[in-house]
This record gives C-alpha cells, structure tokens and sequence, in this order.
C-alpha cells in the first residue's frame, strides 16, 4: 500500500510529509471517554474546524470496540471518519490498548476479568497492580488480533481516502503511575521497575539487565510485537507517547533512547507535556529530539495556567515539533488538575461555550494554519522568522528582506514570517499590530490579507497606505499598518515603482 503520510528529511531536519508535502498536524484530542458513543463527540467537529485546526487525535478503546471477544464495532470511528472529511480534517488515530499509563481501563470486560488468562504486573513485595503483565503472550494475541482488525478495517474505508496520516499505539505505557500526597500536594511517584511475575521473573533473570531495564524491554517489545503488520497494513507512522513530570524523569517502563533499539518498528516517541516553563519545554523536546525521535508534542495542558497557545508556538517554531494536540477539546486538565484535583471549564461545553483557553488556543492555531505548509515548509531554513513574546508588552523594529518593520506586541504576542519568494512574504500571528515600509523608496509595497490554502493564496481584502512625515527623507513614507488579531495571514509583495 502506497505510503500518503510519512518521515522525511527536509532542511536538514526529519519532518512530517503528507501527500508528499510538509505538513504540521495542529490539532486536539477528543476525551476518550466520550468516544465510545456518537452522539456524545459528534457535536466538537464544527468547534475543531472554528479553532482553526486541521488534525483531529480521536481515541479508540480496545473496551468498546470488541466488547464481546471476536465481534468488532467500528461505527464510532466509521462515523468520526465521515465527520472529519466533510469538514476537511485529518484524523491521528489512537489506540487505547492493554496499558493507559498503567491502567487497564481501555481494556474489554472479559480481559479485565479474565485473572487468569491475563494476569496482573506483579509489584517487590508480590502485590498484584492493575497493570496487564507485557511480557503476557496471550495478552499480546488478544490485543493484536485486534489492533490488527482494526488495520484491515481502516485500510478498507480510509485506505484511498487518506484521511488517517498517524497512529498512537497505547497510551502513556509504563508499569506504575501512581499519586501518593505529601501535605497538600500529589506526585506521580509511586514506581514498579519491573514486574515479578513468574514469567517476567525468568526472563529478567537470563537477561543480566537492570531492573529498569528490564521493565523497558517488556513494555517496548510488547508494543513493537504488536506493530508487527502495521506498515503492511496501513503504513502510516506510528507513535507512542509518554508522560512526563518534574524533575523530568520518565515513567518507569519508558527510556528516550532504549526504545529505538527495543522498539524500531515506533517511528518515534514523543511526550506529553504538563511543565510550567520554557525552560522545561525546551528540555522536554531536546531530550526526545536528541535521541532521534521526530519533534512532536502528543499532549498538553488544557488549562488556563498551561498557555497551550504559547506552548503550540513554542513547540513548533522554536522546537520544530510537527504536531500539537492538546487534551482535551471536552475536557480540561493540565498541572492545577494534578496537583490539586482543581478542574477548570472544559475548553468546549456541551452547550457551545468556549472557555478562554479555547480563544486563545484558537487564535494561535487558526494563525499557523493560514499558513501551515509554507510554514512546514520554511522551518530549519533562513527563510524564516519568529517571535513569542513573554507575558510581557514590547517593541521590536527590525530591517529584513527589503522592509523596515515595526511590531507592537502584546503581553499575549505571537507572530511569524514565511519568506514565500524572492519579495514575496507572509506573515501571520496574534495580539500584534505590525507597521512595514520600504527600504528602497523606488520601490512599492502592496499587502493583502487572507489565507494560504496549501498553495494558493486565497485573499480577502488589501490594507490601505497610510503617509507619515520623515525628517531625513524628502518625501512622505508609504507605510502599510494591520492588526495580527483574527487569524488571518498577511501577504506583502515588493515591486518597483512604475516610472523609476
């Protein structure tokens, strides 16, 4: 089967390619618990299409598509397929399997009840945890018969449609994630290296590894045995994703660089991101881009103090991430909902009000996507410039590719230029109004507002020349002022002044 969406290297750097074109795949999460029925997601693709968005992460729980053993339920997904093509949407699939961050709850009745035939992660002390031992071959029979079912069907109804472009195999997988409080705060940090079942017990001990190592080699070989079909049956690439805390120390089961070897059919490992810093974004990604994995971020805040909007700018022009998918659309969480069990407004209620980490949200992706291949297309190269601005206001003036500029930001300010051609350029952002002009007085500037749509640039009006009086020049300047407030991107064409 032809590969659509893929892996390459481009400007030196590994990017996302769909249809054979740089692609950022800006997008959100569905809560996985309202996908399991129609009618309580279906209402949230209008609102995905209204933020600007162009990539839906939907959830598929092995519970509720094979309830019962051997009798398989796609309607949910068949539906979310329908519903993301006639809004023009992309969709990464996620595979909720045998381990959600340790749990077991994405797992049918008869697995989880079956003690015998899937037996639990066995902790030091002999204690069983909820988690299904890895290391388990029926386990893995089970969850690959139907993972792969779950191939063969999309292949069938997406296979020359293209709507998937990524898969999320398991979610979070780790063998311990536990809160224990320490006063009034909750720390993810009660950890099982490995399980000491019989079986996992026999093989940790022909190994020689270290207990960490061996928890790593179960839940990596688990996952890479269940990819085992996967690119001959709908080769997209497939990720994993893992959580991480501060002090920024993965989940037992997880190790950046262990599992390219133990795991090599993953195209790659990617994080879920919970910190409350640049700094920490900034070690997030160069930890997992400096062990080979492609720059993408697999879950962020949804939550009023986690500025997913600055966190999606950060991520994909400072870092390189080629996707975004904050969690969830329906349901708000992030560091206040882990520490402090404090939930916010959903960023989208049932009724359609949208909270204010959904305006923002919404204001920053609809400007990357007005632009979204060009930008893809330009990151890692000179042709590119961007700023972010740190909840505070500021001035910027600039001399750059035949204009000055001036950009007035705000606390929230946010914008980037696509040097699209020769004099040809592209800017978009938020909470900015930018002033141009240009250096060589022979020469015209004209500016239009509208969006890119992959490449052809579809306008919605021109922004009108303002004069303003210079000292040291004899004639009035021609300057172009426009606000980076509504999602728009902004075209500016240089040319020579008829006459001169």
């Amino acid at each position: 089967m032809k590969r659509w969406s893929e892996i390459r290297t481009h400007h030196g750097m590994e990017k996302l390619f769909v249809d054979g074109a740089p692609f950022l795949a800006i997008g959100i999460q569905y809560w996985f618990d309202r996908c399991n029925r129609i009618r309580d997601f279906d209402y949230l693709f209008a609102h995905t299409v209204r933020m600007g968005l162009n990539t839906v992460f939907f959830p598929i729980r092995w519970a509720a598509m094979e309830a019962v053993e051997g009798r398989f339920d796609f309607k949910p997904l068949d539906h979310a397929l329908r519903r993301c093509r006639s809004h023009g949407l992309r969709m990464s699939l996620l595979w909720f399997g045998s381990n959600q961050g340790s749990f077991n709850r994405p797992v049918p009745g008869w697995v989880r009840d079956d003690r015998a035939r899937f037996p639990r992660v066995v902790d030091g002390e002999g204690k069983e945890r909820d988690t299904l031992c890895p290391s388990n071959p029926r386990l893995l029979a089970a969850e690959k018969r139907a993972f792969d079912a779950l191939l063969r069907h999309i292949a069938a109804v997406d296979g020359k449609r293209h709507t998937i472009i990524l898969m999320q195999i398991e979610n979070e997988p780790c063998l311990a994630m536990r809160e224990t409080r320490k006063g009034s705060f909750e720390e993810l940090d009660e950890w099982i290296l490995r399980c000491h079942c019989p079986v996992c017990g026999a093989i940790h001990a022909r190994s020689g590894v270290s207990d960490w190592e061996s928890g790593v080699r179960a839940l990596g070989g688990h996952i890479n045995a269940l990819l085992a079909d996967q690119k001959r049956l709908f080769p997209v690439p497939a990720y994993t994703n893992w959580a991480l805390s501060l002090p920024f120390a993965p989940r037992p089961g997880n190790d950046v660089e262990l599992y390219r070897q133990i795991a090599p059919r993953l195209d790659f490992v990617a994080p879920d991101f919970y910190g409350m810093t640049p700094g920490d974004l900034a070690w997030t990604m160069r930890t997992f881009r400096l062990a080979g994995h492609l720059p993408f971020m697999a879950e962020a805040p949804t939550e009023v103090v986690g500025e997913t909007d600055k966190v999606l700018y950060l991520c994909v022009l400072d870092h390189g991430a080629q996707g975004y998918d904050p969690w969830a659309i329906d349901h708000s969480f992030g560091w206040r909902a882990c520490r402090d069990q404090a939930f916010e407004k959903p960023p989208v209620s049932r009724d359609g009000t949208w909270s204010d980490v959904a305006v923002r949200y919404g204001r920053a992706a609809r400007s990357l996507t007005s632009a979204m291949r060009q930008i893809a297309h330009a990151t890692g190269s000179a042709e590119i410039r961007h700023y972010i601005s740190h909840a505070a206001p500021q001035r910027l003036e600039d001399r750059l590719w035949g204009l000055f500029w001036r950009w007035e930001n705000g606390r929230d300010g946010k914008w980037v230029i696509v040097r699209t051609g020769r004099d040809d350029l592209t800017i978009t952002g938020m909470d900015c109004v930018v002033s141009a002009y240009p250096v060589d007085p022979r020469r015209t500037l004209t500016v239009e507002a509208g969006r890119w749509k992959e490449n052809r640039w579809i306008r919605s009006g021109t922004v009108p020349v303002r004069t303003l009086e210079a000292r040291r020049r004899p004639d009035p300047m021609p300057v172009h002022g426009f606000d980076l407030a509504d999602g728009r991107a902004f075209r500016l064409r240089l040319a020579r002044s008829q006459g001169r």
